[in-house]
């Protein structure tokens, strides 16, 4: 529903490499929530709260998908290349999977040994570093595309 104007806007307002680092750090920011829900206090187990605040930060995390993965499609040529640009797509996708199934694993053995806050908080840390990393490569001029690209 929000997947156009999201990307028109950044169109129109930001560079592709800056858009990607604004949308990394909106997903960063959509689990703030889960980690600040952790800390309510429940004598039932179930607070109605911790779902609401939840929805919330999936509803951010979703905006950031929508501002950052046109423009990651846009700048995967960029970076690695026209020669091999299917091969930079596989390895875009290959990397995060990687990446998100030891991260997933990682995680969730915290969460398990009780410690929510901190598996939230490390999500938030990732997201937050990847989009530092970004916005670096950005003003670097690192992701402006080529005169032949």
């Amino acid at each position: 529903l929000c997947y156009v104007p999201v990307a028109a806007w950044g169109t129109r307002h930001l560079p592709p490499g800056s858009c990607v680092a604004l949308g990394l750090t909106l997903m960063a920011t959509g689990f703030v929530p889960v980690a600040l829900s952790s800390m309510l206090p429940s004598a039932t187990g179930v607070d109605p709260w911790s779902g609401l605040v939840v929805l919330g930060g999936a509803a951010v995390f979703t905006f950031g998908i929508a501002l950052a993965n046109p423009f990651t499609m846009q700048l995967i040529p960029v970076v690695g290349g026209e020669r091999l640009t299917g091969t930079y797509y596989g390895f875009f996708y290959l990397g995060p999977g990687i990446v998100a199934g030891g991260t997933s694993i990682g995680l969730a053995a915290l969460w398990d040994a009780g410690s929510p806050m901190v598996a939230s908080s490390g999500l938030v840390a990732l997201g937050l570093v990847c989009a530092v990393g970004t916005q670096m490569l950005q003003r670097r001029g690192m992701l402006a595309a080529g005169p032949t690209a």
